[in-house]
């Protein structure tokens, strides 16, 4: 939202300058245009710092396009051209929800829990993956005298949280530690 109105107020500013002031289209060897580049330009660098890629995983590529269409959306108004900035507006909603129910993406945690007792505890984890409809992706067991520890990776619905998973979990007195591990 900031965005857009600050893309706004700069694209009026741009657009009324010249149109209130043609006088000074002699003087001043410039046109609107030029400031409306510099703030796409600068828009570009804001969602470029949005983007972070982490072990061949990127995040952030639907933050910086929708910061930037904000951006243009606001010098649309700014120049007073409602109708590109309105339909500009329902296209990008339509595409954001849709593609959001098309294309659903879960992401994937990756969990160690170290704990004792192996057969009642690996159960106990078990139904309670079943039960709140967590999927194993896949899961690398290791034991060192009796304390066991199981790195899970999983795929946590979008209702829950990891913090809930390790509360919930914590709560089982054979259940040693539970850490998140870095992929």
């Amino acid at each position: 939202m900031y965005y857009c109105f600050a893309a706004k107020k700069i694209g009026y500013a741009a657009f009324a300058l010249f149109v209130q002031n043609p006088q000074y289209a002699k003087i001043i060897n410039a046109d609107e245009s030029r400031l409306i580049a510099e703030v796409v330009s600068g828009i570009g660098f804001l969602g470029a710092g949005t983007i972070v890629i982490v072990k061949q995983d990127t995040h952030g590529l639907t933050t910086a396009a929708s910061i930037w269409l904000v951006a243009i959306i606001g010098l649309a108004i700014g120049i007073g051209d409602y109708r590109i900035a309105s339909t500009g507006t329902v296209v990008v909603l339509l595409v954001l929800i849709v593609f959001k129910k098309l294309f659903h993406f879960q992401s994937s945690k990756k969990v160690l829990i170290e704990y004792w007792h192996r057969k009642e505890t690996r159960e106990f984890i078990q139904n309670y993956f079943v039960e709140h409809k967590i999927v194993v992706l896949d899961v690398i067991i290791a034991s060192e005298n009796q304390l066991y520890s199981n790195e899970y990776e999983l795929e946590i619905p979008p209702e829950m949280s990891y913090a809930e998973i390790v509360e919930d979990l914590s709560m089982n007195e054979n259940i040693k530690s539970i850490k998140m591990v870095s992929s």
